[in-house]
């Protein structure tokens, strides 16, 4: 009978051991998810929160996830408390998080004391959704193009034209100083109780200009009270059609801004998280039940995967810096 040596024993033991950790790494690998996701939110009873849980409702389907996604809602300061949750969690892809030009790309920079690096601290997995902004006029105003605008402000003294201004920090209001800058007219960008407050004022005849997400503005367009004067896009929009590109109006491709909707998690984390958000969300993209909630939430369907959704972020955060630093927007 022949036995073996221990230090062979022992080697034998050892290489075992190795490759049931190595099975055991890649079984792992292979599983993600195996257990719920959670999926952190910053807006309450929004367009966002309806993308969200369909987003939610069609990833975590058998082919896909095959476990649940729970939605998770920390609304507050415009998307900071649930940045600050998402820091809090592992790395390890079971806490993602709805990540839009908000949270990502105005938000932060709004304050004197960065709250958060959204480059640095997250990573963008897919956005599935793009949301366009429009400058309107209210028909009254007579206002129909950029050559009427010019000669309005003109016309409208020391002072300037009013322009309804949603938000203090709001893409709407830096898209309007944008245009008031490229122009070299004078304006006044006047504050309201958010979109509800600009269209009320525009309706009245109070206002004769803002700039809206298309969701909220089209229904007055198609009504004929709102006159597009442009889209903040480099191409016509199919809902649409007759309005010019900011690119077109004021050839400036850098103005062409939309607001997006994705998926981000921790940076740092496992690659196999983003190329499984990738997967699950241009799966998604072929849905239409999926498309067609996207729709009725005031969004227009758009896969960008993770490489091309950090280029997006970065150029965003770029663009939006610059303006809030010249409106002297800081919290």
């Amino acid at each position: 009978m022949i036995r073996s040596a221990p230090w062979a024993r022992r080697s034998l033991l050892t290489s075992a051991a190795l490759l049931c950790l190595a099975l055991s790494s890649n079984a792992l690998a292979q599983k993600y998810p195996s257990k719920p996701i959670n999926l952190v939110n910053g807006t309450q009873g929004t367009g966002t929160e309806v993308a969200a849980r369909a987003w939610m409702a069609c990833a975590s389907q058998d082919k896909m996830a095959g476990q649940p996604i729970v939605l998770q809602n920390k609304p507050g300061a415009n998307g900071v408390v649930a940045a600050h949750y998402m820091r809090q969690q592992a790395n390890d892809g079971y806490n993602l998080m709805i990540g839009g030009s908000s949270n990502m790309t105005i938000v932060p920079y709004t304050f004197k004391n960065l709250p958060y690096d959204p480059e640095k601290e997250f990573e963008g997995g897919a956005m599935f959704g793009r949301t366009y902004l429009v400058m309107v006029a209210n028909v009254q105003s007579g206002i129909k193009n950029v050559r009427d605008l010019v000669a309005a402000a003109s016309a409208a003294g020391s002072r300037g034209i009013d322009i309804a201004a949603p938000s203090l920090a709001g893409s709407g209001r830096m898209l309007a100083a944008a245009v008031v800058d490229k122009l070299k007219i004078k304006a006044e960008l006047v504050a309201t109780q958010g979109e509800a407050g600009a269209v009320t004022a525009m309706l009245g005849n109070q206002m004769p200009l803002s700039v809206l997400i298309i969701g909220t503005a089209q229904q007055h367009i198609d009504a004929g009270k709102m006159v597009p004067l442009m889209v903040f896009a480099d191409e016509r929009l199919p809902s649409l059609p007759n309005a010019p590109t900011v690119v077109e109006a004021l050839g400036d491709k850098s103005m062409a801004r939309s607001a997006f909707i994705g998926i981000t998690a921790k940076a740092g984390g496992p690659p196999e998280v983003i190329n499984e958000i990738e997967r699950w969300t241009r799966a998604c993209m072929d849905s239409p039940d999926f498309v067609r909630v996207l729709g009725n939430a005031g969004f227009t369907p758009k896969f960008v995967p993770a490489k091309e959704y950090a280029s997006i972020v970065h150029d965003d955060i770029a663009f939006w810096k610059s303006w809030i630093q010249k409106l002297g927007i800081s919290n």
